[in-house]
Formats: C-alpha cells, sequence, structure tokens
C-alpha cells in the first residue's frame, strides 16, 4: 500500500504539469465571428503582438474553446503562385571572328538541328569598361536576311555594377544569324556622357570607353522560358519599433541595428534621396553574443533614363529574431544618405474548424510549453479541396508583449503544482508511518 501512496500524488503532479491550459500562457485574446449553423473552416491573421511574444515555430500558440480544450489548427503563410522568369540555351555552331575595317568583327552563327528559335544572344567578354555597338541580322535559310536588332553592349563596373552584354531578340524563326560588333557612332554616346558625369567623372571618359579594344570570348543564344513556380509567401511591411543608426567612418560603413520584435523577416528596402549609387550590404542575426551573416546583397539606383534602375532591395531567408543588424559598405565612395530602412516578410494566418455557438480564445507565449502535435489533418485537407476560410477577428492586445515585463508564462501554476505534489508527497509518507505503527 505504502508504494501506491507515495506514487499517486507523483502521478496526478506529472498530468497535471504536462496538460496546458491558458493561464500557461502570458496572452491571451478573444476571437470573434458570424453566426454558424455549421461547422466552417475559420482563419485569423497573426498580428505582429502575437508574433512578438511567440517563439520561432509557433511552439507556445494555443486556441481554447469555452470549455479550455485544446482545438486542432494550422498556421501557415499566406501565398500566392508565381511565374518565374527563366533562360533556356539554344545550342548553335559559332564560327570565328572575321575582322572588318573601322575595328569591326562580323561572326556567323547557326542553330544546331532541332534547336527552338531564339530570343536572346549574349556576347560574352573578360574586358571592363567598354560600348560597343551590336547589330544582328537573321536568315531562315542562310539565302535571304532581315535585321533583327541593334543595341548597346557595355560595361562600367568601375561606377557600380553596371554591365550589359545580352540583346534581345524579336519573335522570329531564323536559323542563321551574322552578328556585327563595332564601335559606338559618337551621337549615340550621349546616355553614357551622362552617366560618367553622374559619377564625376569628365566627357573624356566616355571616349577612352569606347576607343578600348574588343575581344569576343564567347556567344550563346538563348530562349526565354516562363514556369509556374509553388506558391510563395505575399510579403507584407512589418515596421520595426526602433532603428539605431553607426557611422564607422574608419571602416567606411553605415550601421543599423532594427529592433523587429520578432516579426517574419525576408526583404529590408532601403530608402535614400541619392540618385547615384551601388552599395554592398550584409545583413545579420544575433547568434549568441556575436551576429551571424544571413545576406549579401548589392543595392542600386541609376537614374540616367536610358539605364534607370532602382533595386534597393535585400533579400534573404525568412528569420524572426528580436534584432536585425544591416551593414552598408561604402568602399572607396562617399557614404549615401539613408533615411530608413524598410522591413518586410510573410503574412501568416491559423485556420481552424469553427463549431456553431462555440467561443475560441487565443493564447500564446511561453518559454516553457512544449509544441503541440495537434490532428491538422482534416484542415489541410479541407484547404487542399479548395475550402476558403471565412475571417475571424481577434481582439486588440492590451500593450506591446516587449513594453512589459517578460513573464515564462504559467510558472507561478507549475511552482503551485509542484509544492502541492511535494505536499502530498509528504502527507502519504505520513500516513503510511501512521499506519505502519497501528499494524505493528
Amino acid at each position: 500500500m505504502k508504494p501506491k501512496l507515495v506514487m499517486l500524488p507523483l502521478l496526478l503532479v506529472g498530468l497535471s504539469a504536462q496538460a496546458a491550459v491558458p493561464v500557461d500562457f502570458t496572452h491571451g485574446r478573444d476571437l470573434s465571428g458570424p453566426d454558424r449553423h455549421a461547422p466552417a473552416l475559420a482563419e485569423i491573421r497573426l498580428d505582429a503582438a502575437v508574433l512578438a511574444a511567440t517563439r520561432p515555430g509557433f511552439p507556445d500558440l494555443r486556441l481554447f474553446d469555452g470549455e479550455f480544450r485544446e482545438i486542432p489548427f494550422v498556421v501557415e503563410p499566406l501565398v500566392e503562385p508565381h511565374e518565374r522568369v527563366g533562360r533556356r540555351p539554344v545550342a548553335a555552331r559559332i564560327g570565328n571572328p572575321q575582322e572588318l575595317t573601322g575595328n569591326r568583327f562580323e561572326i556567323r552563327c547557326d542553330l544546331e538541328p532541332g534547336e527552338p528559335a531564339a530570343d536572346a544572344v549574349e556576347i560574352r567578354t573578360p574586358l571592363r569598361d567598354f560600348i560597343r555597338s551590336v547589330r544582328v541580322v537573321g536568315s531562315v535559310d542562310g539565302q535571304f536576311w532581315q535585321p533583327l536588332a541593334e543595341a548597346e553592349i557595355y560595361d562600367y563596373s568601375r561606377f557600380l555594377n553596371f554591365r550589359r552584354t545580352v540583346v534581345a531578340l524579336p519573335a522570329n524563326e531564323c536559323r542563321v544569324f551574322q552578328i556585327e560588333i563595332a564601335p559606338v557612332a559618337p551621337e549615340r554616346t550621349e546616355p553614357f556622357v551622362r552617366l560618367a558625369a553622374a559619377d564625376g567623372q569628365p566627357p573624356a571618359r566616355v571616349g577612352d570607353m569606347r576607343q578600348t579594344p574588343f575581344q569576343v570570348g564567347g556567344i550563346n543564344f538563348w530562349q526565354t522560358t516562363a514556369t509556374e513556380t509553388a506558391a510563395e509567401p505575399v510579403l507584407r511591411e512589418w515596421p520595426p519599433s526602433r532603428i539605431e543608426t553607426h557611422q564607422d567612418r574608419e571602416a567606411r560603413t553605415t550601421e543599423f541595428i532594427l529592433e523587429t520584435r520578432r516579426a517574419p523577416l525576408s526583404q529590408i528596402e532601403l530608402v535614400s534621396p541619392a540618385p547615384h549609387f551601388s552599395r554592398l550590404v550584409t545583413v545579420l542575426v544575433p547568434a549568441g553574443e556575436r551576429w551571424r551573416s544571413i545576406a549579401d546583397g548589392i543595392v542600386s539606383r541609376i537614374s540616367v533614363p536610358e539605364f534607370a534602375t532602382d533595386d534597393l532591395a535585400v533579400r534573404f531567408p525568412e528569420q524572426r529574431a528580436d534584432r536585425l543588424r544591416v551593414v552598408v559598405q561604402h568602399a572607396n565612395a562617399r557614404p549615401v544618405k539613408i533615411v530608413d530602412l524598410r522591413a518586410y516578410g510573410p503574412s501568416y494566418r491559423l485556420v481552424w474548424i469553427a463549431e456553431p455557438a462555440a467561443r475560441y480564445r487565443l493564447a500564446y507565449g511561453s518559454e516553457l510549453v512544449e509544441a503541440a502535435a495537434p490532428d491538422g489533418a482534416p484542415i489541410r485537407a479541407a484547404l487542399a479541396s479548395g475550402h476558403v476560410p471565412v475571417p475571424w477577428r481577434l481582439s486588440p492586445p492590451p500593450a506591446w508583449p516587449q513594453d512589459e515585463p517578460r513573464a515564462s508564462g504559467g510558472r507561478g501554476r507549475r511552482l503551485a503544482l509542484w509544492a502541492a505534489g511535494a505536499g502530498a508527497v509528504a502527507l502519504g509518507g505520513f500516513l503510511c508511518i501512521r499506519w505502519r505503527k497501528r499494524t505493528t
């Protein structure tokens, strides 16, 4: 009898400690939705307050009904199908460059039998800082020729990541091509003069690029393809709660520390009034007392109309960290004025099966509870079959979780349970001793 008396309270305490109830979590918010006459899929969008208080992977997220029973649910990012543009190589026999007068070259190319039509040609070269004019004519049978494209290829790497060696071709059925590479006519260098002026270079700089001897490294033909990829997350903006800025003149860097409140981020975009620049940007996340690099990217802007680009975003695998560090490297150029950073990432939704007349409450935030294993198969099956969840509303949070003293979620309840268990064990031992004395 004595072992049973001792084990019973321990078993009760163990079961109580493992069962998750709303008091185990630091936050709870009610859900409201339309009246229901039959079970139906329902969803809520997880807002910044939920993300700030939960751990990555959402192990400390629960849905309870009015009877405090755990309700199965699925958490997933909002996605939409995307079309990805790619390039399929088109095999061709490339002839030897034939040198013409005036520092010009001509090359004949024949597509291999059975290859599809080409809609782009790349002139490969190891050179830097050059401008050349490319003229492409084509023929179906090698007898009758038609002009297809005329464009400039160029490289201005000393200014920024600025290079183009691909010439787009219109839709055609040509099997034979003649490619002529020649110096650029003086009247067509005006856009390059403006680009050099934006870099603080004299107009003579463009003349040097124009006269640089050219070298053909190879020629590739492509066909552009478009394929529908698997659904990708729909990005929304998650504004940082605070941004600190530091400049290191010796390292020639500008550094930003973003307080991101565990928002699911996958893209940082710089905001700058500068008209022309190109910079290497590194994004890092905390790794203990250090920082871990997760992405490097080049952001650039060119405001010369003929070469206009405006790509100021750096993309990286999704992160849910309290902070993000962004380092802009200026190298030998002057620092670029950056007035703001904007953070983007996926938006998550929680989907469950709502029963008629049932009330629901979302509980979240705990350092102790482990991930639940709800049976979400029926929910996923319903989503896969095309059922659209009905939107529900999540009551507003009382305050930002990080503005309050951070609790461990249910710690007091669990300590009380263990204290009660210890008392029960002591009581069981005392009763065993009394029973033993009476029987001896």
